[in-house]
């Protein structure tokens, strides 16, 4: 996990969430938005995690 001691960055919470429903996003922020496609806006939802500039990710709600 990326972060502090006691804590998560960006990275490793996003990393952490996806990791207890069985998904694999492990890495740094780059590395975690090298891995996933563009979508429009209107397809990001409330819940829905994503990367905006700069590259770090971001949650709807």
């Amino acid at each position: 996990m990326y972060g502090e001691a006691g804590g998560f960055d960006c990275s490793g919470l996003l990393e952490y969430a996806l990791a207890q429903v069985g998904m694999d996003m492990y890495g740094t922020a780059q590395s975690q938005y090298n891995k996933t496609n563009p979508v429009s806006e209107e397809h990001i939802k409330p819940g829905t995690s994503f990367f905006s500039p700069p590259i770090s990710p971001g949650l709807r709600t």
